[in-house]
């Protein structure tokens, strides 16, 4: 396994804001894949939504995911729905350290209320949020490690994940 880290989790979890601390610390590189795929397109993911619909969306991001095999010494982090589509998380364990960040439900409302970006989540937010955790949350436990986020803050999130992956590397040296 590469040294990569992978976080995964809903919507508003804080995939890129601890991705990107845990990459300065670590002094790895960082890419966001929403970010990349939104480059790549020249649109918003929500505008990839409503003008070429969700399977294209998905089908950017498993081809994403190929060119992820080639990169090294990288935090990632992970669009909600990539893990839980096309065997996806099974082909991002191959890449790296997978860790789903498990945040409380009712966080996840009180943020996602304060953006308007996330084309899954437009209407009946507190609804919507609880069955995509509920549909998703099986599957995004099948990571390598879960770091339940309750009561953390940021920089104790970011410790939290720094001792998952060195634990997680010893292990695989030790075999």
């Amino acid at each position: 396994m590469k040294e990569n880290i992978i976080l995964v989790g809903l919507s508003t979890c804080g995939k890129t804001t601890l991705g990107k601390e845990v990459s300065k610390s670590l002094k790895m590189n960082f890419v966001d894949c929403d970010n990349v795929i939104e480059h790549k397109e020249g649109k918003s993911i929500s505008e990839i939504f409503k003008v070429l619909g969700e399977n294209y969306f998905r089908q950017l991001e498993k081809e994403l995911i190929s060119s992820l095999f080639q990169l090294e010494s990288t935090v990632i982090s992970t669009g909600g729905g990539m893990p839980i589509y096309n065997n996806n998380m099974e082909l991002l364990k191959k890449i790296g350290v997978v860790i789903f960040l498990n945040t409380p439900i009712d966080t996840l409302i009180s943020r996602n209320l304060k953006v308007n970006n996330r084309p899954l989540i437009i209407e009946n937010t507190e609804e919507k949020i609880k069955s995509m955790y509920n549909h998703r949350v099986d599957i995004y436990r099948k990571a390598h490690y879960t770091l339940d986020t309750c009561d953390l803050t940021i920089e104790q999130s970011v410790d939290a994940i720094i001792n998952l992956v060195k634990t997680h590397m010893n292990l695989l040296y030790i075999k």
